[in-house]
């Protein structure tokens, strides 16, 4: 009998290596500006490898999540594995327009999310808002060191005037001033990435019509993980990725240490061929309730039935689907259902808790030869709030 067990094993073992085929040669055609190797090492993927079909396949999709290039061919025969791609644009001036209820911004970017055709991202940007002048400077590099150590530096001025309402009264009106500065190396493999670092921030909130000035300042420490499993399609994508943030902050003073956690669940699918399904779940909490490191949302994916930068909380729940109907060539309507429950900070609204829903229509156009966001132009009515929030962004948004 054990004889048998081992035939058995052995033939499982056989059959598998015959399966599996040596990579002999790798031709990259089509770019022109992304270089060879530096996809090779994103993809981590070089001539001696052995492939599976399984492998294969993993292969294709980790090649085709890369938002700098589109990928029109991926072939693998007789040991050869031909890639072709076409680039997009990457060094453009980029616009920073938003105007959300009261909050607007106004600014301009250079988004270069292929430096050196590396594939690696740097961005400087600035904008002016209600409440002054934001910038951004952004590098990162998921595979700097090598195909799975990388390195982020990050370093943000955000200035926000944030107004708070309910049934078309300001409830609160602040200002929000935040620096920060951060570097998180990071560790890269196959559809993962966990980044961790230090953080050094300084905030200042201003309370408008009580003239009261809050100050923190400190440091902390800021872990990110996330993980894909989805294809990049031609405008948007096919699968769904997860991602957390972890912020553990102390102020200065020495006072009690913060945490700041949050996860994010996003999906979309094709449906009728050129429409698509979106859903997504945001879940987030703070260890106090006050504005020091709290959650600022509006105008994003489940939060369209509050103004841009209008509602802070200390924990939250939001819910969101979503349907994208393909009018013309990447020009989409859009018809949304949200879900929002939220425990609010204390200086706003009482610290109460809220359970709203939102519906709500819109138009996106997606470009095509360039990675960021197109143009949005979206309306959300907040049944419980009764009121109606109309969302215009072009470009990035800090």
């Amino acid at each position: 009998m054990k004889a048998v067990f081992l035939l058995i094993w052995i033939t499982i073992l056989f059959t598998v290596q015959l399966k599996a085929e040596v990579v002999k040669d790798i031709q990259i055609t089509g770019q022109t500006k992304t270089k060879p190797w530096a996809l090779l090492r994103r993809v981590n993927v070089q001539m001696g490898d052995d492939l599976t079909p399984a492998d294969l396949e993993d292969l294709r999709i980790r090649v085709s999540q890369n938002a700098q290039y589109i990928l029109k061919s991926f072939k693998f025969e007789n040991g050869i594995l031909k890639i072709e791609i076409e680039d997009k644009w990457s060094i453009i001036p980029v616009p920073l327009i938003s105007q959300s209820g009261d909050y607007h911004m106004r600014g301009v970017g250079l988004f270069e999310n292929n430096f050196l055709g590396r594939l690696e991202t740097l961005v400087p940007a600035v904008a002016w808002t209600n409440s002054g002048i934001n910038y951004l400077l952004l590098y990162n590099s998921e595979n700097f060191f090598s195909s799975n150590l990388g390195i982020s530096a990050l370093v943000v001025r955000l200035n926000t005037l944030s107004r708070f309402y309910r049934h078309k009264v300001v409830q609160t009106e602040f200002e929000s001033r935040t620096t920060a500065f951060e570097v998180t190396p990071n560790f890269f493999y196959k559809n993962m990435v966990f980044k961790t670092g230090p953080i050094f921030f300084k905030k200042d909130i201003v309370q408008i019509n009580s003239r009261v000035d809050q100050k923190f300042e400190g440091a902390g420490l800021r872990s990110r993980f996330n993980i894909k499993f989805y294809e990049q399609l031609d405008t948007l994508f096919k699968g769904y990725f997860i991602t957390s943030n972890v912020y553990a902050l102390r102020p200065k003073d020495g006072g009690d240490t913060f945490f700041h956690g949050k996860v994010e669940f996003v999906s979309s699918y094709p449906i009728f061929d050129h429409h698509f399904i979106n859903f997504s779940e945001n879940l987030g909490l703070a260890s106090a309730k006050t504005f020091f490191y709290n959650f600022s949302e509006g105008a994003h994916e489940g939060f369209r039935g509050y103004d841009g930068e209008s509602i802070h909380m200390q924990r939250y729940a939001a819910t969101m689907l979503q349907y994208q109907h393909n009018v013309w060539d990447r020009l989409y309507a859009v018809a949304f259902f949200e879900n929002t429950r939220t425990v609010l900070i204390n200086p706003i609204y009482g610290g109460a808790h809220l359970n709203e829903n939102t519906i709500g229509t819109g138009f996106r156009y997606y470009l095509k030869k360039i990675s960021i966001p197109g143009i949005n132009v979206e309306y959300g009515y907040n049944i419980q709030d009764k009121s109606s929030h109309v969302h215009f962004n072009v470009g990035l948004k800090l």
